[in-house]
């Protein structure tokens, strides 16, 4: 049997909202298949920190890039993916017992940040300082 995302369609859509010569970030509006493996693997970086349940995985992709009211953004260099952040208003959290305890559950200003990283070739380079600056900012914007 299938899983279900090889139904889904291949092709990204997003918008670029900042860039830099090569450098790009980039709201996802729709991750496609064809990014699921490079993000799976960006992703793998942060299973030595955070353990086995970090690394995406196709039901990961979809639940937290393709849910609605997510903040997904991708940064690419060279038109290619190098990282990642997650947005994701508290609220959309409610079935989460630690969300819920949030002293700010339910008052919509509080964007909890689900996953963050840039390839370890990148980091020295200010473009994961530049991803979470400019998201910062549009989180603000939202609120």
């Amino acid at each position: 049997m299938e899983d279900s995302y090889f139904h889904q369609s291949p092709v990204s859509i997003s918008k670029a909202i900042a860039s830099s010569g090569p450098f790009q970030i980039e709201l996802m509006k729709y991750v496609g298949t064809d990014d699921y493996v490079k993000l799976i693997y960006i992703s793998e970086s942060l299973v030595k920190e955070y353990g086995k349940a970090a690394k995406l995985t196709p039901n990961t992709i979809q639940t937290y890039f393709n849910r609605e009211g997510t903040l997904p953004f991708i940064a690419r260099h060279q038109n290619q993916i190098i990282g990642y952040i997650i947005g994701i208003p508290l609220e959309i959290l409610s079935r989460e017992p630690w969300a819920r305890l949030d002293i700010y559950f339910g008052q919509k200003n509080t964007i909890y940040t689900y996953a963050f990283v840039i390839e370890k070739e990148f980091k020295a380079n200010g473009y994961a300082k530049m991803l979470i600056l400019k998201n910062i900012r549009i989180f603000q914007k939202m609120i």
